[in-house]
């Protein structure tokens, strides 16, 4: 949850693209949930356990796909550096 609140904040601090990166490890985390099924079959869960598995994986699918879109989107609106390093 602290890396995610740190992606975040950075992200609305004008740190977007290390924000984003931020973000989108902890969007990755998400998926660790399907490993509790390493250690049990699904049937071997009940059935709150899988849908609580199942919404964390898919939180984290939602939160990537933004991530994605918001790195596209802040790309495109950059302009192009030319090689000015600036005064």
């Amino acid at each position: 949850m602290a890396l995610g609140i740190l992606g975040f904040g950075l992200y609305t601090v004008q740190h977007r693209k290390v924000g984003l990166m931020i973000l989108g490890a902890y969007a990755t985390l998400g998926f660790a949930g399907l490993l509790h099924y390493t250690r049990a079959p699904m049937a071997d869960h009940s059935g709150m356990m899988n849908v609580t598995i199942w919404c964390e994986a898919a939180a984290g699918t939602l939160l990537l796909a933004n991530v994605v879109l918001l790195s596209r989107a802040a790309s495109s609106l950059s302009p192009p550096n030319n090689g000015w390093r600036g005064p």
